[in-house]
């Protein structure tokens, strides 16, 4: 409970309106766990970007058309632009 009342104070600091607080903290919650578990499985490591530029090569019409871009080069600025677009959808609100 301490963490989240942490994280509700420091969204009503940044002038969420109270009433959107409890749902944009789970938004938050919800991108650092997973971010945490996709982590501990091995999704950002070299293997698995060598799996997912494979899957362009398979019968999957979305993959084949994504092939050039389903290789992650720099995990640390895709989670900084992750954490960017998580910042464009609160601040709005």
């Amino acid at each position: 409970m301490r963490v989240v009342d942490s994280i509700y104070q420091a969204l009503i600091e940044a002038g969420v309106p109270e009433a959107e607080v409890p749902r944009v903290e789970r938004l938050v919650s919800t991108f650092v766990l997973g971010f945490a578990i996709s982590e501990v499985n091995g999704r950002f490591s070299g293997a698995s970007n060598e799996v997912r530029a494979r899957r362009g090569d398979e019968d999957a019409a979305a993959h084949r058309r994504l092939a050039g871009h389903l290789r992650v080069d720099d995990w640390d600025a895709e989670f900084a632009a992750d954490l960017a677009d998580l910042m464009r959808i609160i601040r709005p609100v």
